[in-house]
């Protein structure tokens, strides 16, 4: 929708107002500081977002109307200012982006005195929009393909399904899980209450403390009162699946997900007191996207490498859990519920890593590390279609919903430096192990990050090309969008 202007006027009428304004702004000048001053124009580049947007009509004829854009960097003006002529077509230009909460690139047209002082709060009296740039779209992810069947197998009348306990799933240890038991809780550095309330998770715990590789950094971390962890575990009925989730130091565990489910939101907790920054924030929209990937993808290799240290040392995690229920006609329908993490083609590549790497006598800790990123590339190339369909659609959720934060176009002084950190925190173990593959991290960056895209199907949304049209004055104020929330599962 545009604007209805009379026609422009010539250039000797613009000719005209300009030197009318230039004589306003000098004497303007000349009242604050009560000296005669000397100006010169300069361009800035600034990233704001939109708060306020104030528009008043235009007072003559062909001129654009008055907009005050107030934003998070200052108040900003595109009208036919004292120094800046704009038209018509000048307001729908820079105006078609001006939406409360978005967030954009303007380059903006100053006015700064050479001669006498003029007080800094009243800067934005001189500067103009010149131009707007779109700010980030929104990620789109192509329709995945079908997920993955629900594991399960249907044993037909007369014959013998396999013998489960009625409830759920029978551990290694011979415990049986409760699957609807009330849910419990416990911080996690209290392990006298952890035994008490939680005691699954405590022999998860115990079983972490055992192993110095993979297990001991997460739990250090864990039963640390500084970190203020508390865990929980929640009632799951039979077939639903875990919904399982890390968020602002709490670890949610459904009831009998088994050991591999607790490693995972553990490693969260880790990788959150190691990142506690919110560092993806601080990077583009696309570089923020593969940042939550690499944080889903190593806590699924996380899981997997722990598993494999634990089964090395004599341990086992818990299993995953199987459920029966009967059917119409008799027959028995078993349940077992998947992730990425029981996937074997995952585990196949995983352990084609770290055979290799034990082969080339890299040690223990390399030969998990390799196994590690093996998994982590899998993910990243959409080889699990599981994974693309669930937890990469939630880590595009985490971007989306939080748009307005983003503020970085990739262009700062030490933006790839930024990046590699914030890259290599998702997969930080220790001192020792690192998840992230190393393409992520170096030159190939860029490329790699171009790969993750087009594999997983995904687009950045262009900004719609509307024009801008004239609205009462808004306040955001009250509705402002939220903080930026705390990553996903």
């Amino acid at each position: 929708m545009g604007y209805n202007y009379k026609p422009k006027e010539t250039a000797g009428q613009k000719a005209k107002k300009f030197a009318k304004r230039m004589t306003l702004a000098l004497a303007f000048g000349a009242a604050v500081t009560g000296t005669t001053m000397n100006y010169y124009s300069s361009d800035e580049e600034l990233l704001v977002r939109i708060e306020k947007v104030k528009v008043e009509p235009a007072t003559e004829a062909g001129e654009a109307p008055k907009m005050t854009i107030y934003t998070d960097k200052g108040t900003f003006v595109n009208v036919p200012t004292r120094m800046l002529m704009k038209d018509a077509e000048d307001a729908a230009e820079i105006g078609q982006y001006l939406r409360e909460g978005e967030t954009l690139r303007i380059t903006v047209y100053g006015l700064n005195p050479k001669l006498g002082k003029l007080d800094r709060d009243d800067f934005h009296l001189y500067r103009n929009i010149r131009k707007v740039h779109p700010g980030p779209g929104q990620i789109i992810m192509m329709p995945p393909p079908p997920t993955p069947g629900d594991g399960a197998i249907v044993t037909p009348p007369g014959e013998q399904p396999p013998q489960l306990p009625p409830t759920g799933s029978l551990t290694d240890n011979g415990f049986e899980e409760n699957q609807m038991a009330p849910e419990a809780s416990a911080m996690t550095s209290d392990l006298n209450a952890m035994s008490k309330n939680v005691p699954q998770l405590a022999r998860d715990l115990a079983i972490m403390a055992k192993l110095p590789l993979t297990g001991r950094p997460v739990y250090d971390m864990l039963v640390n009162p500084a970190n203020n962890m508390k865990s929980t575990l929640f009632p799951v009925p039979p077939k639903a699946g875990s919904t399982s989730s890390y968020s602002d130091h709490h670890a949610r565990i459904g009831r009998g997900t088994g050991t591999s489910t607790a490693f995972h939101e553990y490693y969260h907790a880790y990788q959150d007191v190691s990142e506690p920054g919110r560092g993806m924030f601080e990077l583009t929209v696309k570089d923020a996207a593969i940042a939550n990937f690499l944080t889903e993808a190593s806590a699924v290799a996380y899981e997997i490498a722990s598993r494999k240290e634990a089964e090395k040392l004599g341990l086992q995690f818990r299993t995953t859990p199987v459920y029966q229920e009967k059917v119409p006609g008799g027959g028995t329908v078993t349940y077992t519920i998947t992730s990425p993490s029981t996937n074997p083609e995952n585990l196949k590549v995983f352990d084609a890593a770290y055979n290799a790497a034990l082969q080339q006598n890299l040690g223990e800790a390399k030969a998990l590390e390799a196994g590690g990123k093996a998994v982590v590339r899998r993910l990243l190339d959409a080889q699990d279609d599981q994974w693309r369909a669930t937890y990469a659609q939630v880590a595009i959720m985490n971007i989306n919903n939080n748009l307005h934060a983003f503020r970085e176009d990739g262009t700062s002084a030490g933006y790839e430096a930024k990046r590699i950190g914030v890259f290599q925190r998702q997969g930080k173990l220790g001192t020792a192990l690192n998840f992230i593959p190393d393409e992520f991290m170096g030159p190939q960056a860029n490329a790699s990050i171009d790969k993750t895209f087009k594999a997983m199907g995904l687009l950045i949304e262009s900004k719609a090309q509307t024009y801008y049209a004239p609205v009462p004055e808004q306040n955001n104020r009250t509705s402002r969008a939220p903080a930026p929330a705390r990553r996903a599962p």
